[in-house]
């Protein structure tokens, strides 16, 4: 249509040798993308200026971004501020909606009793690094009989999982038994929702061994609902390769984020759940991307480019 913008929809089938069918579905397509406008052309459109159509579709594209960025953390807010309120306070059982459980054994025990009440979906956010062969399968087994009812599993895992061999398999065993799996380069903290009317959240996002606080109000559990949702849209599938690209990935714009709030490479690595080997290899690599030769010039570029 570029070389030979007057073309109708069967002068672009003869020419490409498809269905005018196909040629029409893919017009569609390039309108949706607003590479296509009304013209007073034979065929009544006409394309757009890549490079004037690209910005448009980019700049579209940063606007989600940013939309779904500023929900993450409006919820994450919110999450800390409900932690805040009640993780230090020794309220008693299910007293308000919420309820206190101290310690791992005591969190599992209730989640073995949750599971049975589940009619429709459990969907997880999985932080921090390997868990211990009793917690895997201790998981295993409750999710195993899950997913034999019928019940929609979805866990959000970090993109590092595939750095110890024995996450992984089990990341690959849940894939494999029907669950849906997504990883992302961070998480903010460890959360468990059932059927959408019940949020599980740690006492302490630092050490979830603690134990965690239970709860059944509908406000708080809209919010943590929000954060999981918006992180599964953006997270990517287990079983899907990482688009090639020459910009920043997921995980490199998050290192870049944590490094200008002035994080040290053993926090961010603790982050990551990555030894700090990889973190420093991922800032040289996004120095290598942006063309910086020292950390504030990796700052400036990023701030040029739009990264933060």
């Amino acid at each position: 249509m570029l070389r030979k913008p007057r073309q109708g929809v069967s002068d672009l089938a003869a020419a490409l040798g498809v269905a005018e069918s196909v040629v029409r579905g893919s017009l569609d397509r390039l309108a949706e993308l607003s590479l296509l406008r009304s013209s007073d052309a034979e065929s009544g459109i006409s394309p757009v200026s890549p490079q004037i159509g690209l910005e448009m579709l980019i700049a579209s594209q940063q606007a989600e971004v940013s939309r779904m960025q500023q929900a993450v953390e409006e919820s994450r807010a919110a999450v800390a501020r409900f932690v805040a309120e009640h993780s230090s306070a020794d309220q008693a059982r299910k007293a308000a909606g919420v309820e206190r459980l101290s310690g791992v054994d005591e969190v599992r025990l209730r989640l073995e009793e949750l599971s049975a009440e589940i009619s429709s979906e459990t969907s997880s956010l999985a932080p921090g690094g390997p868990q211990s062969t009793s917690n895997r399968e201790a998981s295993r087994l409750i999710t195993a009989t899950l997913l034999a009812r019928g019940i929609v599993v979805r866990t959000v895992y970090l993109d590092s999982v595939s750095n110890d061999p024995a996450s992984l398999e089990h990341v690959t065993w849940l894939h494999q038994a029907g669950g849906e799996v997504r990883t992302a380069p961070t998480l903010p903290l460890r959360v468990q929702l059932i059927d959408r009317r019940i949020a599980l959240l740690p006492l302490d996002p630092a050490d979830s061994s603690r134990g965690a606080v239970l709860a059944v109000e509908p406000g708080i559990v809209a919010a943590v609902q929000t954060l999981f949702d918006t992180i599964w849209e953006s997270a990517r599938p287990l079983d899907s390769e990482p688009e090639p690209s020459q910009k920043p990935t997921a995980r490199e714009l998050a290192v870049l984020k944590m490094l200008s709030q002035g994080m040290t490479d053993e926090a961010i690595a603790r982050k990551l759940a990555v030894s700090l080997r990889t973190e420093r290899r991922i800032v040289s690599d996004l120095m290598a991307v942006l063309g910086a030769q020292t950390r504030f010039q990796l700052g400036q570029q990023a701030v040029r480019h739009g990264y933060l």
